[in-house]
């Protein structure tokens, strides 16, 4: 059902980039303006590269507005958690975004579409069913971003994007293992 959910999220944010020229507001699909600098330096990164800043960010401002309706849970474990990622996520990204911006690439400032709207479904959730989802999609939630920061500092030429990969691997290990001991003490709970 999620990658059903996160498909169509998808698809929908495409068609309205599409629909809109590229999202520039421009309603042309063809870039004019000539290379500046930071487009020049962003040159040297691979798609891939691009990719893995601009899903790294938006996934660290989802996971920042997931543990910020967390905080809110009468469950302690599910908040001394969500405290927890507020303050690694904000770290990752706060650094993410200086290392982009040296590469010449903007970094994204929001969560995106997909991680917004999973978001808004969980602030819907009552009590205890808000807890089990919201302890169930971090450990999905962290597998998927561990084995991007693998993937990253496998297959990347950039020295420095690899440094960051191999620095955050053990943090977001270290988040599954207590995301996957919370599924369980959350389960319990319930």
């Amino acid at each position: 059902m999620k990658l059903q959910w996160r498909t169509a999220l998808g698809g929908a944010a495409m068609l309205t980039l599409t629909a809109c020229g590229g999202g520039d507001g421009s309603g042309s699909n063809t870039a004019t303006a000539t290379p500046d600098a930071a487009t020049r330096m962003s040159a040297g990164l691979s798609d891939a590269d691009k990719s893995f800043i601009t899903d790294t960010a938006h996934g660290n401002y989802g996971e920042i507005a997931a543990a910020q309706v967390a905080t809110r849970s009468s469950n302690a474990a599910v908040r001394d958690f969500a405290v927890k990622m507020i303050k690694d996520h904000s770290a990752m990204n706060n650094e993410l975004a200086v290392l982009a911006t040296k590469k010449g690439i903007e970094p994204p400032t929001n969560s995106g579409v997909t991680n917004s709207a999973e978001n808004a479904y969980l602030k819907l959730l009552p009590g205890a069913t808000f807890d089990s989802q919201y302890a169930s999609r971090q450990v999905s939630d962290h597998q998927a971003v561990l084995q991007a920061l693998q993937n990253e500092a496998a297959t990347t030429t950039d020295s420095e994007l690899r440094a960051f990969a191999n620095k955050y691997i053990p943090i977001v290990r270290q988040h599954l293992t207590a995301a996957q001991a919370l599924t369980q003490s959350v389960g319990k709970a319930s």
